[in-house]
C-alpha cells in the first residue's frame, strides 16, 4: 500500500467468475471494473470524534510482506480476498481468505504473502466515535475476524468514498452511521444463528446476484457454475442454508417485486411482465394468481383502492 499522501488510483481489474475464487459483484455498475486508492493529504472530516484518512477497494498488491512495527498512528481496517500471513496478537501465520483485520493505533502491521500476488480493500480512520463503536459492538482488535463477506466490505467502503468525495461536504453522523452499520453487519458474520453453520459466501454472492440480476434469464446451471457446483448439489445446498430451492426463492422474488411495480398504473401488465423476468405476460400472470391468489389486474385494482 502506497505511502500516506499518495493520490487516488483507478484502474480496472479482473472480475473472473471461475472456480477457484468467490463471484464477487460491485456496489454500483459503473464502480465494477474500479479499483480505488485514495489518501487525503487533507481529510475532508478531522475532528477528535472523527476523521478518515484513506480508502482502498481492491488494491492489488505484488508477492512480499508489509511490515509496519509502529503502524501508522491510527486505525487500520483490512479485509484480504486470498491467503494472506498476518501477524496478530495471538502470533504470526497464515489467514485464510475472507479474513478482516482491525488493528488499534498503538498496534504495528506486518501482513502479506511473498509467494503470490494478493488483493485488498481497506480505511484508515480514527476519532473517538470510532473507538467507541468498536466498543459497543465488541469486535475484536489485533485479532483476524474469518468469513467476512466482500460484498458487504465494498458495498460499506464505497459508501465512505461516495461521501466523502461526492462533491458536496461530507456529513459526519452519515459517516459514523456508514461505519455503525458496517461495524455491526461485521458482528452479525461473528454471530451465525444458533444451531446453523454460517452461510457461505459463495451462496450469498450468488443470491446477491439474483436480487440485482433478477429480470435477466437465469439458468439453473448458470447459477450453480458461479457457485462452482454442480446443479443438484447447488440446489441442496441453497435450500440448506436458505430453506428454499434457488428457482423458488428466485420467483418469490420476482412475484414481490411484481406486487410493486403494479402499482404504477402507467405501466401496463406486459410491461410488469418485462420487467420482472417473463417475457409472456400469460406465463406470469398465472404465476402471479398461483402466489397471490387473484390475477395482476385484480391486485391492481385492489391495490389503487387499498
Amino acid at each position: 500500500m502506497a505511502a500516506l499522501g499518495a493520490r487516488m488510483l483507478c484502474g480496472t481489474t479482473n472480475m473472473h467468475l471461475g472456480c477457484g475464487h468467490s463471484p464477487r459483484w460491485r456496489y454500483r455498475e459503473e464502480d465494477m471494473a474500479k479499483t480505488i486508492r485514495y489518501f487525503f493529504e487533507h481529510p475532508p472530516i478531522h475532528t477528535p470524534a472523527l476523521c478518515v484518512r484513506g480508502i482502498g477497494i481492491r488494491e492489488p498488491m505484488r508477492p512480499g510482506i508489509v511490515d509496519r512495527p509502529a503502524g501508522t498512528g491510527d486505525i487500520l481496517i483490512m479485509f484480504f480476498y486470498d491467503e494472506t500471513i498476518i501477524r496478530t496478537a495471538r502470533g504470526t501465520r497464515r489467514h485464510p481468505p475472507d479474513s478482516l483485520m482491525i488493528w488499534p493505533r498503538a498496534a504495528g502491521h506486518y501482513y502479506g504473502n511473498p509467494d503470490k500476488a494478493w488483493t485488498h480493500s481497506w480505511t484508515h480512520c480514527d476519532g473517538t466515535a470510532i473507538r467507541h463503536l468498536l466498543a459497543r459492538e465488541r469486535l475484536p482488535v489485533n485479532v483476524a475476524i474469518p468469513n467476512i463477506n466482500a460484498v458487504g466490505v465494498e458495498h460499506y467502503l464505497m459508501d465512505l468514498h461516495l461521501e466523502l468525495t461526492g462533491g458536496n461536504p461530507p456529513d459526519a453522523v452519515i459517516i459514523r452511521n456508514i461505519f455503525h452499520n458496517w461495524f455491526r453487519e461485521i458482528r452479525r458474520r461473528m454471530q451465525p444463528r444458533e444451531n446453523q453453520p454460517a452461510t457461505p459466501p459463495q451462496l450469498l454472492n450468488v443470491r446477491w446476484y439474483m436480487e440485482m440480476h433478477f429480470a435477466e434469464r437465469l439458468t439453473l446451471i448458470l447459477l450453480a457454475r458461479q457457485a462452482c457446483l454442480s446443479a443438484p448439489h447447488f440446489c441442496a445446498e441453497f435450500k440448506r442454508y436458505f430453506g428454499v430451492a434457488p428457482i423458488e426463492w428466485l420467483i418469490r422474488l420476482r412475484m414481490r417485486q411484481a406486487a410493486y411495480l403494479l402499482r404504477d398504473h402507467n405501466l401496463r401488465i406486459v410491461d410488469v411482465a418485462e420487467k420482472t423476468g417473463y417475457p409472456d405476460r400469460y406465463y406470469f400472470s398465472r404465476l402471479f394468481k398461483k402466489r397471490f391468489g387473484i390475477s395482476p389486474l385484480a391486485y391492481r385494482r385492489t391495490a389503487g383502492s387499498s
